[in-house]
């Protein structure tokens, strides 16, 4: 599908309470190592990453988050496209790249990601523990 033709809503509320529960589940995972080799030596935490850097970035990490924690991202996902958990299910498998897709693309999702990214950082993401807020 192409994701031009994939609409989902837009966010709320909810979906930042639905990322940190996923979050959360995949703090206790890899996720802390993806994001430090994400950020390179450290030296470069409030760079921003280009869209493709950026796309690599949030593969990674929603695919961490889908190994510990797939059915909430799976909530998550099927709610994004208004669907219920069982619609979302039987719907044709590129929904889940579709979907993935839109979230990785969107001004939004790179400035939320980004944001929680930084936050992330500073309240314990660090290797050295030394960032500054």
């Amino acid at each position: 599908m192409n994701i031009n033709k994939r609409e989902i809503r837009p966010y709320k509320v909810g979906d930042v309470f639905a990322i940190v529960d996923i979050l959360s589940k995949a703090a206790k995972s890899n996720l802390k190592n993806i994001m430090i080799a994400q950020s390179g030596n450290g030296n470069e935490s409030d760079k921003q990453p280009d869209d493709e850097r950026f796309g690599q970035i949030a593969i990674e990490v929603l695919s961490e988050c889908w190994e510990v924690c797939g059915d909430s991202l799976k909530k998550w996902l099927a709610s994004l496209n208004s669907l219920t958990l069982e619609e979302f299910e039987a719907a044709d498998p590129d929904i889940v790249l579709d979907t993935i897709e839109v979230i990785a693309t969107r001004k939004e999702s790179k400035d939320f990601f980004l944001r929680a990214y930084q936050l992330f950082r500073r309240i314990g993401g660090s290797k050295s523990g030394t960032d500054s807020a």
